[in-house]
Order: structure tokens, then C-alpha cells, then sequence
């Protein structure tokens, strides 16, 4: 049983790791953004690759905004924050569920 010492650390740990991850993909898909413009990723249909990768990143997201509304529904936290994250997934992509959990004081992080 990892004592509250490691599991404070473990936690600082994940956030700053997300963090990191949430500032160098913030700045290439703002760079991506700028360079092609914000809509051009649509159609995500054009072709099987173009196809699978949105699939696998709506799976992918959807099933992280499951886990954290469970997780708040099990604490009994409000759950309006998820929601607001699942606003974010729609408009940002992964940016809004990496911002969340680099921000959101009452994400669990670990087991």
C-alpha cells in the first residue's frame, strides 16, 4: 500500500506529465491550425486512413469522458464539469480532456 507521501508525489507527477504533453501538442496543433487552417481536417471521410484515425480518436475520447464522469459520479461530484469537457472534446479534441485533467483539482489521477 503506497503511503500518502508516494501517492501525493505520484499524482504531482501525472499532472506535470500532463502538462507537458498538453503544452507541446497545444502548440503543434496551433501550428497545424495556422498552416491549414482550423476545418481543414473535414470531411474525416475521405478515405479508409482518414476514416479509421477519427474513429479511433472519438473512441479514444469518448471513452476517457466515460471514465471521468464515472469517476465523479462515484465521489458524488458534480458532473457539469464533464460535460463542459465533452463541449471541449467536439471543439478542441483531446486539448479539452488534457487541459482538464492538468487543471481540475478533483480528478483522480491514479488508483
Amino acid at each position: 500500500i503506497p503511503s500518502r507521501s508516494t501517492y501525493k508525489w505520484s499524482v504531482k507527477m501525472a499532472r506535470i506529465l500532463v502538462s507537458i504533453v498538453l503544452a507541446l501538442f497545444t502548440a503543434f496543433s496551433g501550428y497545424v491550425t495556422w498552416q491549414a487552417g482550423y476545418f481543414s481536417v473535414f470531411p474525416p471521410f475521405k478515405d479508409l486512413a482518414t476514416t479509421q484515425i477519427f474513429l479511433d480518436l472519438t473512441i479514444a475520447l469518448n471513452l476517457v469522458l466515460f471514465l471521468l464522469y464515472r469517476d465523479f459520479k462515484k465521489r458524488k461530484q458534480p458532473t457539469w464539469p464533464v460535460f463542459i469537457c465533452g463541449l471541449g472534446v467536439v471543439l478542441f479534441g483531446s486539448l479539452a480532456p488534457l487541459l482538464f485533467l492538468a487543471v481540475y483539482k478533483e480528478v483522480r489521477l491514479t488508483t
